[in-house]
């Protein structure tokens, strides 16, 4: 339903809903990157980021599927200085992360980049 209300450009819905989400007190780590990206959908860029910090603070540490719904919306608005220094923090990408990582690139015209994310995400995979 998040993302429903997100493609349909239902913020008040969609922060409605998420509240009722919330009340849960059992929000699932993976529900946090679903929300994240359907925040990302309207830019709400820093929003994501406050979320992305609160699931870490649930979990202890950042799940790969956490890093890859901030990644989506870093990627997304062309925010690939926030996306490099998020790198860093990942301890083992994920193929989903290196996807992400090189398609901001692509976007934004960056060939060598992502030509360069792609050998490394060959050689950490052995592909």
């Amino acid at each position: 339903m998040l993302t429903v209300c997100a493609d349909h450009g239902k913020k008040s819905e969609l922060k409605r809903l998420w509240s009722c989400v919330q009340s849960s007190n059992k929000v699932s780590v993976c529900t946090y990157g679903v929300m994240m990206e359907s925040l990302g959908k309207f830019g709400s860029i820093e929003e994501a980021e406050d979320l992305a910090s609160k699931a870490e603070r649930k979990r202890g540490r950042l799940i790969a599927r956490v890093f890859n719904a901030l990644l989506n919306v870093y990627v997304s608005h062309g925010r690939m200085e926030a996306v490099e220094e998020l790198m860093l923090r990942i301890m083992k990408p994920t193929a989903v992360t290196y996807k992400h990582l090189i398609s901001g690139y692509l976007k934004m015209g960056e060939l060598d980049k992502a030509l360069e994310h792609l050998r490394t995400a060959r050689e950490s995979f052995n592909i």
